[in-house]
């Protein structure tokens, strides 16, 4: 603990003064600055609670005297039984309660609106780790509204223990119904709560905020009504009982955002609504068992991000929409299993798509794949491409072992680096214009930087024989 000269401290006129108007939120705001002095970064906001000793040995009620807020490290490492928090506070700050590991209940208020990352923070591998009662005395709509930021902010989230939740008098357990008129399920609300087994959310929700669910092991199934537009990042993450994931017909869901539904193990199939526009990064990886991935018909869909289905290790089929701009960093990564791609728009608009990181084939799903249907039609033999196509993409056939001749229009500009890579038995190439022509098609390397295709002609196609319009006729 640190060595604090209290009696300097309470002499400080401006200190005086806080504490003549009663006002302690100050008191602590001139302490963490008098720290600062004192002992620069050797502190951290835990060591807060020296004063908080030291404002009771003076007679002072801490608790009763905060307005609206309970400050950072206030209570931390604090021997309490119980903690019963005033009505009027509606905010708690970091490290608040941090180690009040024999705190046996907790009440909270019904105005509670925020609480910060580490306020109930606890040594997560303590063996005699009892149960606790956490009562909240608002009502469910008005929990779902508390952001809880972070880590260790909500006081039902400890791994060591099954800590009860009640609120507005009932004990949240085996199905949670979230009341009609929720539009948001805030950030870690139900973060860690295993006791739910069941979750039905409302009609009017539009909003499932980071890490609501994350880790609630025991849910089996989850309906996303139709009303919400966002998944939020971790949200279902470690959910590794889920086994269904049901959107609404109408569902205005657009975004997913990253690791959404990281680590739910027993995933089996996904099929997303038409309004999905994005999945962020890696928001489906090691889903172990997922086997199958489609979206429903004219899909939206634009953007897959980094890793989103990396070490599917079961997946076999996946069907991309039409309307598909942009897969990033290794998004089939570990997808070993991998046999057929289903494409639904032209092979005009498969060599636009932009694969990123194209150094690393696994961005292409057809790295993995044995099988790539365009329109319904396997891509394998002779490969024409589009006489309106003017460029290829970067990977944009890259390992697909099936071509074994591609014809290219003078319309074509550039090709992307790589994007007949690993073709094994590519062999022939037909180009529809002069040798000449040939030669002024740009090579993308990535970066904005280019060359033409007669510097490195045997870089991209290493093993096919080049036939120009002059030969042909």
């Amino acid at each position: 603990m640190l060595n604090v000269d209290f009696e300097q401290f309470f002499q400080k006129q401006d200190v005086l003064n806080a504490l003549e108007e009663k006002d302690l939120n100050e008191v602590y705001d001139l302490f963490f600055d008098y720290l600062e002095d004192c002992f620069d970064d050797n502190f951290d906001s835990k060591d807060m609670c020296l004063l908080t000793i030291e404002l009771y040995k003076k007679g002072i009620d801490v608790l009763s005297l905060l307005t609206n807020e309970i400050p950072q490290g206030a209570f931390a490492y604090c021997n309490i039984d119980e903690i019963e928090i005033p009505d009027h506070i509606t905010a708690i700050g970091n490290d608040a309660f941090a180690y009040c590991d024999d705190a046996r209940r907790i009440i909270l208020p019904a105005g509670l609106k925020k609480v910060a990352y580490d306020a109930f923070e606890h040594h997560p591998a303590d063996e005699d780790c009892v149960p606790r009662k956490v009562i909240f005395k608002g009502t469910l709509q008005d929990w779902c509204a508390i952001k809880f930021e972070r880590y260790w902010s909500n006081p039902v989230d400890r791994v060591c223990c099954k800590d009860e939740l009640y609120i507005d008098g009932e004990q949240i357990e085996r199905e949670l119904k979230i009341p009609e008129g929720v539009e948001v399920v805030e950030s870690n609300t139900f973060r860690g709560f295993d006791q739910i087994s069941k979750i039905v959310l409302p009609n009017t929700l539009k909003r499932i905020e980071e890490m609501a669910f994350y880790d609630c092991s025991n849910i089996e199934e989850i309906f996303i009504p139709n009303s919400v537009e966002y998944i939020g990042a971790c949200a279902f993450e470690g959910c590794r009982n889920l086994k269904k994931v049901i959107f609404g017909k109408e569902s205005k869901l657009k975004k997913i955002d990253k690791n959404a539904f990281y680590d739910c193990l027993n995933i089996r199939e996904m099929v997303f609504p038409r309004s999905l526009e994005t999945i962020d990064k890696c928001a489906f990886q090691q889903c172990t068992s997922l086997e199958k991935v489609s979206q429903e018909k004219d899909g939206v869909l634009t953007e897959i991000e980094d890793y989103v289905f990396a070490e599917c290790k079961s997946l076999r089929t996946i069907t991309l929409p039409g309307s598909l701009r942009f897969l990033g960093k290794e998004v089939f990564d570990g997808c070993d299993t991998l046999k057929e791609v289903y494409y639904e728009g032209t092979l005009g608009q498969w060599c636009k798509i932009r694969f990123d990181d194209c150094a690393y084939y696994m961005t292409n799903p057809l790295c993995e794949a044995e099988k790539l249907y365009i329109d319904s039609q396997l891509v394998e033999g002779q490969l024409t491409i589009p006489d309106d196509c003017t460029s290829i993409s970067e990977i944009a056939f890259a390992g697909q072992k099936r071509i074994t001749s591609v014809t290219i229009p003078n319309s074509v500009k550039t090709i992307g680096r790589n994007a007949f890579a690993n073709c094994d038995n590519l062999t022939d190439v037909y180009y529809q214009g002069t040798k000449e022509q040939w030669g002024e098609i740009w090579i993308g390397l990535g970066c904005d930087f280019f060359v033409c295709l007669a510097e490195c002609e045997t870089d991209i196609f290493p093993n096919a024989t080049i036939n120009y319009k002059e030969q042909l006729l």
